[in-house]
């Protein structure tokens, strides 16, 4: 990796996010994680604002942790995904714990997948109950473990008309 660039100023962590973003979504990972990663973890920290305190954290901890796994550096996109998880009533929780999921699977680590699950679950999920990204991503990989009706039990919770639903549908089978 490069070094952080130096930015300075009052509006230090929103121009950090700003340009990280930029950098995402034009698909350069590598410039995307330097950038959040000044506005998560800034070299010069400003006078007392502790990044974490801002509301936009999470967005950068997400965004952090996306461009770390589009490098396919799972354990530092691991890091941050965890940190999102353990961060209640924020909007990330959902996907963060789909992507550990993804890379606890990758690895075949089903004691780090059901420590991820356990903490999930802990905290609750929302209103709307687990979302469906969720119920898949539980369902196929109870499906790999060989855990059929567990398995079942999760991809019967898509609801169809979801972007998983046909997928729930083929691994449920």
């Amino acid at each position: 990796y490069q070094s952080i660039p130096e930015i300075r100023g009052e509006s230090r962590f929103m121009d950090y996010l700003f340009y990280a973003t930029g950098a995402y979504e034009n698909d350069e990972f590598e410039i995307s994680s330097l950038y959040y990663f000044g506005a998560i973890e800034p070299p010069l920290a400003e006078p007392g604002v502790k990044a974490s305190s801002r509301a936009e954290f999470p967005q950068a901890l997400k965004g952090l942790a996306d461009s770390l796994f589009e490098l396919d550096n799972l354990g530092g996109a691991a890091t941050y995904y965890e940190r999102l998880l353990n961060m209640p009533n924020n909007p990330y929780r959902d996907a963060a714990l789909v992507r550990l999921i993804d890379i606890a699977s990758t690895e075949r680590d089903t004691e780090k997948v059901q420590r991820y699950i356990d903490l999930y679950e802990s905290q609750g999920t929302s209103a709307k109950g687990t979302p469906p990204e969720v119920s898949y991503a539980l369902g196929r990989l109870y499906f790999l473990a060989d855990k059929t009706d567990q398995s079942i039990d999760r991809l019967i919770q898509v609801p169809k008309g979801d972007a998983h639903y046909l997928r729930a549908q083929v691994v449920g089978v």
